[in-house]
């Protein structure tokens, strides 16, 4: 089994500092990174771009699920992390303005077992907008296995309609029913993503009975009232998460800081899980 840290400092060195050779714990990051569209100035992806590799390489996390990304932006992604292999597929066929959910996964790390996507609609396996969701919407996996120790890992990473009420509660129930069918009841899942929903919300509350939530391990932490969306100001809402299933415990953390001299990297701030390996 992956035991968990509970502390949010480790003593001894990452895995990055190490070179790769040593694996103490595995760092999943959830990271919605703001689509390279619409936004111009400060805010425009030209000007961002650069502070977000400043942020990834500064964690190094094992894992990420990255929200919002656009062809151009998984471009430079493909490019530029190539530690990682990355994998996805676009949402719909708008071309340069669909999107992906994509999942990253260190290749010094885990080997890839099997991939797959499914779209959050009355017709999973097909390109299809679901219910009443404003837009098409996707969830991306991977089986990983460990390399140095042949445990293995699903990990999700997905974004829920923005619109769409019940297209955020059947998403829910859907992802849910896909984790029962793709890795059991008894494997180590991780699940990520923008679920544009606050922690009060009914789908929320009643998810987090199938699957635990980093963030409400952590009530008396730092960062469990920091917002992940920000909206390019100081203050925002909590919608973002990191979930986890037959995993022990976690640290959570909101990654708020600036990078490259940009203030907002995104108008969502990353959030980190730290899980220790034994």
């Amino acid at each position: 089994m992956i035991i968990i840290s509970c502390s949010e400092e480790s003593e001894t060195p990452t895995d990055k500092e190490n070179g790769g050779t040593s694996v103490s714990e595995i760092v999943a990051m959830s990271f919605n990174v703001r689509n390279s569209g619409g936004d111009t100035g400060e805010h425009s992806w030209d000007n961002r771009k650069a502070a977000c590799l400043e942020m990834i390489d500064s964690i190094h996390p094992a894992l990420i699920g990255m929200q919002e990304v656009r062809p151009d932006q998984k471009t430079y992604f493909d490019e530029n992390l190539t530690d990682y292999i990355i994998v996805g597929v676009a949402r719909d066929g708008s071309g340069s303005g669909t999107e992906y959910s994509s999942v990253c996964f260190r290749s010094d790390i885990f080997s890839m077992q099997n991939y797959g996507t499914f779209w959050l609609s009355e017709t999973p396996d097909l390109m299809s907008k679901g219910w009443d969701g404003a837009c098409y919407r996707i969830c991306t996996w991977v089986n990983l296995r460990i390399k140095i120790t042949n445990k293995e890992i699903y990990f999700l990473n997905t974004h829920l309609d923005h619109k769409g009420t019940e297209a955020q509660e059947q998403g829910l129930l859907l992802i849910k029913e896909r984790i029962k069918s793709i890795a059991g009841d008894d494997a180590c899942v991780i699940l990520t993503g923008d679920f544009n929903m606050k922690p009060d919300n009914a789908n929320i509350v009643n998810f987090a009975t199938y699957m635990h939530n980093l963030r409400d391990q952590f009530v008396d932490g730092k960062y469990y009232n920091a917002a992940t969306y920000n909206g390019w100001e100081a203050s925002g809402s909590i919608i973002d998460y990191i979930w986890y299933r037959n995993l022990t415990l976690s640290s959570y953390e909101v990654i708020n800081g600036m990078y490259g001299g940009v203030t907002y990297i995104s108008d969502h701030f990353p959030i980190i899980g730290k899980f220790e390996l034994q």
